[in-house]
C-alpha cells in the first residue's frame, strides 16, 4: 500500500454495518514480511463504551483485524 494512500486513511471515519460511527483510524499495523495491513487501530468515538465492543481495546483504541473491513471509501465500512 503506497504511503500516500496510507496517510489518506488516517483520521478517516470507521462505520459499522448500520452506518454508525465507531471511531476514526488512528494507525495501521502492517506485516513487515508481506507488506499487508493486518490491523486497523481505531480511536473509539467518545459516546461508545469499549467494553460493549467485540474487539480488544486499550487506552481508547480498538484493534480491528483487516478482515472486518468490508469497504474503503470516504469512510471505512465494517462487516459488523
Amino acid at each position: 500500500m503506497p504511503a500516500t494512500f496510507t496517510r489518506e486513511l488516517l483520521s478517516r471515519e470507521v462505520r459499522d454495518r448500520n452506518g454508525d460511527v465507531l471511531g476514526h483510524v488512528a494507525d495501521l499495523i502492517i506485516d513487515t514480511r508481506t507488506g499487508s495491513v493486518t490491523f486497523v487501530m481505531v480511536r473509539i468515538a467518545s459516546n461508545l463504551d469499549p467494553s460493549q465492543l467485540p474487539w480488544p481495546s486499550e487506552s481508547g483504541l480498538i484493534s480491528l483485524p483487516i478482515d472486518e473491513v468490508r469497504e474503503i471509501s470516504t469512510a471505512i465500512h465494517l462487516h459488523r
